[in-house]
C-alpha cells in the first residue's frame, strides 16, 4: 500500500490537550499501518520521537503577503504535496485550520483526506482571543478555513458529538461521512488508584497561560469559590499547571489559605495522587477538555462546568461524574460528590474501570479503524 501522511504544526514533544490528543491518533495511525504513516509537523519538533518527521519552516516574511494563511505550512506543504503526491494514498490533517486552504490541492493529486476537528475552531479562536479573531472580533478567517475543510473532507472525526452537531449546524452537510472518535491514551497501560487519604484537597490542572484557563478561573472565583469555602471550609483548591498567569498568582496571594498555585510540574500524576476531587471549572473553548482524563485515570470523581463536559458523554450517568452550570447545580454536584466519597470506598477503582473501557488505546484504535476502513486504505 502507498503511505499516509499524518498532518499537524504541533510539536508533539511538549505535552498539553492539543498534543496528546494528535500524539494519540498519530500512534494509533501507526499501528494500524506499521511504517507506512509518514508526519509532517514544525521543524522544531525534529527531535527525540520525531527525528525523522517531514519538518515544516518557519515563514518568511513576505509570505504573510503573497500567500497568507492561518497556518505556516500553506507554502511548503503545496510544494511537498505536488513533488511527493505519488508516495501517498491519504493525508490526515489533525485540526481542521491546517486544512481547509490545502484541500482542493489534496483533492487535485487523488489524495483522499480525512480532517480531525478538535472543536468548533471559530468558537474555540474566538473565545481564546486569537490574533486571527483580531483578539476575539472577527470569525471570517477561521470560519472560511474551517468551512473548507468541512464540507470538502472524505471523512471528518470528530472528538465530541458537540462539534460535530456545531459544525453541521454552522456549515450545512458535508461530501463526506462524519464519526465521532474521541480521544483516548497512548497506549496500553494499567492505572493505579490515588493514594490520598486527605479528602480536602481538590485539584483543577490544565496551561495556567491559556486565556480559556485564567479567565476561567477568574469566573470561577466571582461565582463559585464563595460556596466551596463556606460549605466545605477545610477544602483546599490545587491549581497545577504550565506557567501560571498572573491572574492565577494574584488569586493566590488574595486566598492564601484556600488556593495552592503548583506550577510547571515535573510529574502531573503525583500532584494527581495527593487529591480526592478532580474539578474543571473551564467555560470556555469548546472541544474535549483532555485533562478531565487526569482526574479518570486516577479514579477522581468530576466536578466540571458544562461546557468541558463534551466528550465525556459515557460519564453522564455515572454519580461520580457531576455537572454544573450554575451556583445551584455547583453545589448540588459538589455536596453529591462528597457524600459519594464517603459512602463509596471502593469509589476509585470503579471510576478507572469505567474510564479504561473507553479511554484506553485498544478502544480509541477501534474507533479510529472504524471510520478511516471507509477510505478503502489498501
Amino acid at each position: 500500500m502507498k503511505k499516509i501522511l499524518y498532518l499537524t504544526l504541533l510539536d508533539l514533544n511538549i505535552i498539553n490537550g492539543g498534543t496528546l490528543a494528535t500524539l494519540a491518533y498519530y500512534r494509533a495511525l501507526c499501528h494500524l499501518y506499521p511504517e507506512k504513516v509518514d508526519i509532517a509537523t514544525i521543524e522544531e519538533a525534529k527531535y527525540g520521537e520525531f527525528s525523522n518527521i517531514i519538518g515544516v519552516p518557519k515563514r518568511k516574511w513576505w509570505d504573510y503577503i503573497i500567500n497568507f494563511s492561518i497556518h505556516r505550512g500553506k507554502t511548503f506543504l503545496s510544494k511537498f504535496i505536488k513533488e511527493h503526491h505519488n508516495e501517498y494514498s491519504s493525508i490526515i490533517i489533525s485540526n481542521s485550520r491546517y486544512g481547509g486552504d490545502l484541500i482542493n490541492l489534496m483533492h487535485k493529486y487523488k489524495l483522499k483526506v480525512v480532517v480531525i476537528h478538535h472543536n468548533y475552531e471559530v468558537e474555540y479562536t474566538m473565545q481564546n482571543k486569537s490574533i486571527y479573531t483580531l483578539k476575539g472580533h472577527f470569525s471570517y478567517l477561521v470560519s472560511m478555513i474551517e468551512r473548507k475543510a468541512y464540507r470538502n473532507a472524505d471523512i471528518n472525526c470528530f472528538l465530541t458529538q458537540d462539534d460535530m452537531e456545531l459544525l453541521k449546524q454552522h456549515y450545512g452537510e458535508s461530501k463526506g461521512k462524519n464519526f465521532v472518535i474521541g480521544t483516548f491514551e497512548l497506549g496500553n497501560k494499567s492505572f493505579s488508584p490515588s493514594e490520598s487519604t486527605d479528602l480536602n484537597q481538590i485539584i483543577f490542572t490544565g496551561a495556567m497561560c491559556d486565556y480559556q484557563t485564567y479567565h476561567s478561573i477568574e469566573i470561577f472565583e466571582k461565582r463559585y469559590l464563595k460556596i466551596l469555602h463556606d460549605n466545605y471550609p477545610n477544602l483546599k483548591l490545587n491549581l497545577a499547571g504550565r506557567n501560571p498567569h498572573k491572574t492565577i498568582w494574584d488569586m493566590k496571594e488574595k486566598y492564601p489559605t484556600i488556593i495552592n498555585v503548583i506550577p510547571n510540574p515535573e510529574n502531573m500524576n503525583e500532584v494527581i495522587n495527593k487529591c480526592s476531587i478532580f474539578l474543571c471549572p473551564t467555560c470556555l473553548g469548546g472541544g474535549l477538555k483532555l485533562r478531565i482524563m487526569d482526574g479518570l485515570k486516577k479514579g477522581l470523581p468530576i466536578l466540571t462546568h458544562k461546557v468541558s463536559a463534551r466528550g465525556y458523554d459515557v460519564f453522564f450517568d455515572k454519580p461520580y461524574f457531576q455537572i454544573y452550570d450554575d451556583e445551584v447545580s455547583f453545589k448540588k454536584g459538589l455536596d453529591y460528590i462528597v457524600e459519594y466519597i464517603r459512602t463509596q470506598p471502593n469509589h476509585r477503582n470503579i471510576i478507572i474501570k469505567d474510564y479504561t473501557q473507553y479511554f484506553s488505546f485498544e478502544n480509541g484504535v477501534k474507533r479510529l479503524e472504524n471510520s478511516l476502513k471507509h477510505l478503502n486504505i489498501s
